[in-house]
């Protein structure tokens, strides 16, 4: 699986010191996280470069999963669960792509943006809690 890894320990500092105890784990947080990895996926797919798609279905496996809510927060890993994933996100730019636009680092050449939607997601779920505290 081609993967990025993000929890919510930034924001659980935040929150604290707002008094909240549920350290970020609330239906609105999970639902930000969500929709900040769904976005990750649409980037991913629908993005120069994106998601090469030849044999099997690669941008098909794109998949996002929660793994750890609770006192310590959210986390989760967004990618690709195909067993060659990882090889054709490091293949090289001239193999004979199968499809104009799509080609290698299709998750890590989104990463200014994607830290542009984990600020975002960030900022709304601290919203929330401010919003749910006042």
């Amino acid at each position: 699986m081609m993967e990025l890894k993000f929890d919510s320990k930034q924001v659980q500092g935040y929150l604290r010191k707002l008094g909240d105890t549920r350290w970020g784990d609330t239906p609105f947080a999970r639902q930000e996280l969500a929709r900040f990895l769904a976005r990750v996926i649409n980037s991913a797919n629908n993005k120069y470069p994106r998601t090469p798609h030849r044999h099997g279905d690669l941008r098909g496996s794109a998949k996002f999963v929660p793994e750890n809510s609770g006192r310590d927060g959210l986390t989760a890993k967004v990618g690709f669960d195909m067993i060659y994933a990882h090889r054709i996100h490091e293949g090289k730019p001239e193999w004979n792509w199968s499809e104009a636009g799509t080609g290698p680092k299709y998750l890590e050449d989104k990463m200014p943006e994607v830290n542009q939607f984990w600020e975002d997601a960030c900022a709304n779920i601290l919203k929330g809690a401010m919003s749910d505290a006042g």
